[in-house]
């Protein structure tokens, strides 16, 4: 059954117009004008052509930019701050006196395929990426078909597989990228670029060295936005923070203005691995006039650096004390991305020096004064964080079970029932109850007493739900095919024994299956059964990075919070 968004949000009006009960009466009214606001901001039902069409304007507006990049008249004091941004951009890629970071031998031993598409991949997963498929690369780049025979010397079984693939398919240059959209809003989409396999192969392996190099540093970044939301809550709090956002900042690194901060041997290695031109759908083909694009294996490490350079000038310069570690402790500045939080009296001359090396500061959602700061998803208010709910899609009974949830959830936190809301969603979707560690899409999340059942059942509660399975490669008798679990048995793909065992040894494959990449726009939800042993569970086993094979016991919800979670639901679903 389908639902119209805008009566949805017509409710959700009604719910939050009645009286409020919480004692903070202003907390509670920002978080739900934050609902509010936030409700249809990235709903993609709406969006089509003309999202496109907006997101490849704005793409080309900034790329022009980029064209026309030229330092503007400054201050003394401001080349004080670029001249030492670039002192410690050169001591980043340069530890020691002995050449730079970027080496190839250790720019191949962290490369990798990437999760997504590649151009002239039949596929998205390693196997079918690297040994059933042409390999792709740029002109400027021809001497990585080359680098990559020499290092996979060394590998003898890749080597095997790389020699078996080479007969059937061999290498093909290409142009450049090849431009695309994913959803974002109705308004506009985001664009991205998909590079050739080889270039994207050595990119991430130049981003994976950029972040380790960032360990030293005292950045982590696979663990790093957790640090950003809790220093922006203690700005929130104290106001000792401000947090700034950029806009298009991936693809604000222009060639000219990279080219003067960067040591000359690390700018030469960024740009032969870049794609010069990209194909831009109904605009023919466009010179890049940015070092790298959305897509691009290195821009997030790359653009992380950079900014972590500018706030470590701006401190330096300012005098004030800089600390970071990768656990958080005593931390006085962050970066993650675009992301980035300063002290507040360094907050001017940070936009500033950003400004001056041609990034856009969001003034929308950058913030040094008053009660509200806002970093990597959440949204602090005065210590509390006030995040909407986003509604991004209601095609499925998984996005809306999720959106369920999600709003249950809101309605806990902030004390304020969504009765309306959530009633008109629950109209649209069967009546799956889930317990609360399933999967937000599973099906709607509700405590055991709901159920009304006599007494415990003797071998654990079964209950229904919906589930993406990911279609999957397998191998078998028959040889290696992707299996969906919709259409069965699908795809040949040509079997190499010798990338089997490379993909076994990388962990690709277990159990003779490899799982592919979900995709909620393309894979369907199936109906099916799951079973819990303790329904009203709150404990959940994770394991943390750097420590992948031991598990820890993390419970989810306080006694208070199950508690009043439990009551919310209860009084929602309430008929």
């Amino acid at each position: 059954m389908a639902v119209d968004a805008r009566a949805l949000y017509r409710c959700l009006e009604q719910d939050l117009t009645g009286p409020l009960t919480q004692k903070c009466l202003e907390i509670t009214e920002a978080a739900s004008k934050s609902l509010l606001t936030s409700f249809l901001k990235k709903f993609e039902d709406d969006g089509g052509q003309e999202a496109d069409k907006a997101a490849f304007d704005k793409f080309l507006l900034v790329n022009s930019q980029c064209e026309r990049f030229k330092f503007a008249p400054m201050h003394e004091w401001e080349w004080m701050v670029i001249g030492e941004t670039k002192s410690l951009l050169y001591h980043f890629f340069h530890p020691s006196s002995v050449g730079h970071i970027l080496t190839w031998e250790s720019v191949f031993k962290h490369a990798r395929p990437g999760p997504g598409a590649s151009i002239g991949a039949r596929g998205e997963d390693f196997y079918t990426k690297h040994f059933d498929s042409t390999l792709t690369y740029t002109h400027k780049a021809r001497f990585l078909v080359t680098l990559y025979q020499r290092y996979l010397n060394d590998t003898s079984w890749w080597k095997s597989g790389e020699i078996l693939r080479q007969t059937i398919y061999g290498f093909k240059e290409t142009q450049g990228s090849i431009m695309s959209t994913v959803p974002k809003n109705a308004d506009i989409s985001r664009t991205t670029c998909t590079e050739p396999s080889l270039n994207m192969f050595f990119q991430l392996g130049v981003g994976e060295v950029i972040s380790d190099r960032l360990r030293e540093w005292g950045l982590n970044i696979p663990s790093q936005a957790p640090l950003n939301q809790e220093l922006a809550r203690v700005g929130s709090l104290t106001g000792a923070f401000g947090t700034i956002d950029l806009s298009s900042a991936s693809d604000s690194l222009s060639i000219e203005m990279m080219r003067f901060m960067l040591p000359q041997d690390v700018f030469t290695t960024l740009w032969v691995l870049r794609s010069d031109e990209t194909q831009v759908p109904g605009r023919g083909t466009v010179p890049l006039h940015m070092i790298s694009t959305m897509g691009n294996g290195y821009t997030f490490p790359l653009q992380t650096v950079l900014f972590t350079c500018v706030v470590l000038a701006v401190y330096r310069c300012l005098g004030i004390h800089c600390q970071k570690q990768c656990d958080g402790r005593g931390d006085t500045w962050a970066v993650f991305g675009d992301d980035i939080i300063v002290r507040r009296e360094a907050y001017n001359l940070t936009v500033r020096i950003l400004e001056l090396l041609g990034f856009t500061v969001n003034s929308e959602k950058s913030f040094n004064e008053g009660p509200f700061r806002e970093s990597c998803g959440t949204d602090w208010y005065a210590g509390t964080d006030i995040r909407g709910v986003y509604c991004k899609t209601l095609t499925t009974d998984g996005s809306r079970f999720s959106l369920i949830n999600r709003l249950m959830r809101w309605s806990t936190k902030h004390g304020i029932v969504l009765k309306r809301t959530i009633s008109l969603l629950c109209r649209t979707v069967p009546r799956y109850y889930v317990p609360f560690l399933e999967q937000d899409d599973a099906g709607i999340k509700v405590p055991e007493i709901i159920l009304g059942l006599s007494g415990r059942q003797r071998f654990g509660l079964a209950y229904k739900k919906v589930q993406i399975v990911p279609p999957a490669l397998t191998l078998d008798k028959d040889g290696l095919s992707v299996r969906s679990p919709r259409y069965g048995k699908s795809r040949r793909r040509r079997q190499n024994d010798y990338a089997v065992v490379v993909c076994a040894l990388h962990g690709s494959f277990s159990g003779g299956t490899l799982s592919l990449r979900v995709n909620p726009h393309r894979d369907s939800y199936l109906r099916c059964r799951g079973r819990a042993t303790y329904w009203d569970a709150v404990i959940r086993q994770v394991t943390f990075p750097g420590h992948p094979y031991v598990l820890h016991l993390v419970p989810v919800l306080s006694p208070d919070e199950w508690r009043c979670w439990s009551s919310t639901v209860r009084i929602t679903l309430r008929t």
